[in-house]
């Protein structure tokens, strides 16, 4: 397969805490969280690769000398399907949902998983 091109398609909104400066350039510093991969046939034998992305976490947003911090709305089950997606990605993972499905399963099913997770906190913070 020959790729023609690479796209990020950036989809959703952010928060902001304060207005933008009007009339000048937004840069925007953030986590995208990629949750589908496709293929478009460019029908020449090459292929476009398009990750559908989305704003998660915090973001901070420049504009003119303005520093704005975004708020973060996005939910820990979502934060935690973007970390699995980019891990299968990583992997070579096709069928990202079921990939998902069975790390969520093994994540539930093994506790030792959850065990070793909780015994590396500091306990006391949450007496």
């Amino acid at each position: 397969m020959q790729i023609n091109k690479i796209l990020l398609k950036i989809t959703g909104s952010i928060e902001l805490e304060e207005e933008p400066v009007a009339g000048k350039d937004i840069i925007l510093n953030t986590t995208l969280s990629s949750y589908e991969k496709s293929l478009r046939d460019i029908q020449d034998g090459s292929f476009d690769v398009i990750y559908k992305t989305k704003p998660c976490g915090l973001s901070e947003i420049k504009s003119g000398e303005k520093r704005i911090k975004g708020k973060d709305k996005s939910s820990n089950s979502k934060k935690l399907r973007g970390k699995i997606f980019y891990e299968g990605e990583g992997k070579n993972v096709v069928d990202h949902n079921t990939f998902y499905i069975d790390v969520i399963n093994q994540l539930l099913i093994e506790p030792k998983y959850l065990d070793e997770i909780i015994s590396n906190l500091d306990l006391e913070k949450y007496r």
